[in-house]
């Protein structure tokens, strides 16, 4: 799923395999900076506690718990982690999901709801560099 460039960098990876897709947990316990990193696809990530920073094409947000990521597919990403340890883990929710199950959910969701709003952007593809949406009470 990670495509790493940093043999530093320590992570622990829980995965869960669905029927369409997998939905990991990686938990970082130690400091670290200068993390490269980038994915193959398109993921949908949420940070669940600590803090990163994360730079790509020249520019940077702080992901804190609540924020939903996508970040763009085979885009270099630099992440720090400043403040990681062992009694305050830095813990992100990566769910990579199965192209083919996405593309039939938003087909039935064109085909059910039949809103001239939503058919006319998804008629209408742009290809967006990455997703970024920080709401208050995301996780609560």
């Amino acid at each position: 799923m990670y495509d790493y460039h940093a043999e530093r960098f320590v992570e622990r990876g829980t995965h869960h395999t669905m029927k369409y897709g997998v939905l990991s947990i990686y938990e970082t316990n130690t400091p670290c900076t200068g993390v490269e990193f980038k994915f193959d696809k398109y993921m949908l990530t949420m940070m669940l506690s600590g803090h990163k920073s994360i730079l790509f094409d020249n520019a940077q947000f702080e992901f804190f718990p609540g924020t939903l990521y996508i970040p763009g597919k085979k885009t270099l990403q630099v992440i720090n982690i400043p403040n990681a340890s062992l009694f305050n883990p830095t813990k992100c929710l990566v769910l990579d999901i199965k192209p083919s199950f996405l593309e039939q959910f938003v087909r039935e969701v064109i085909d059910t709801e039949q809103s001239e709003w939503f058919t006319t952007r998804i008629n209408e593809p742009k290809e967006l560099d990455y997703f970024l949406v920080n709401e208050e009470g995301t996780i609560d």
